[in-house]
């Protein structure tokens, strides 16, 4: 028998996340953290993917404000 499992190209995953609660918070931390598995959050379904999805905002917001101060230091 020949094994072809080794011509296979792995499959691309992402992690889909609408609303859930706090089994979908460990799920995000084991997908992204544990898997480098890419997350999707859809803003305005409710609950726990809200909450990522403001604090991606946050963090995004954040990192341009150091990136420009930094910028500002410099001059």
């Amino acid at each position: 028998m020949i094994n072809f499992s080794f011509y296979i190209d792995p499959v691309p995953v992402v992690l889909l996340v609408i609303e859930g609660g706090p089994n979908t918070v460990r799920t995000v931390k084991e997908a992204v953290v544990g898997n480098s598995i890419p997350a999707v959050f859809l803003e305005g379904t409710g609950r726990c993917c809200d909450l990522f999805a403001k604090a991606c905002q946050l963090y995004d917001k954040y990192c341009r404000n150091l990136a420009r101060d930094e910028i500002t230091a410099r001059q």
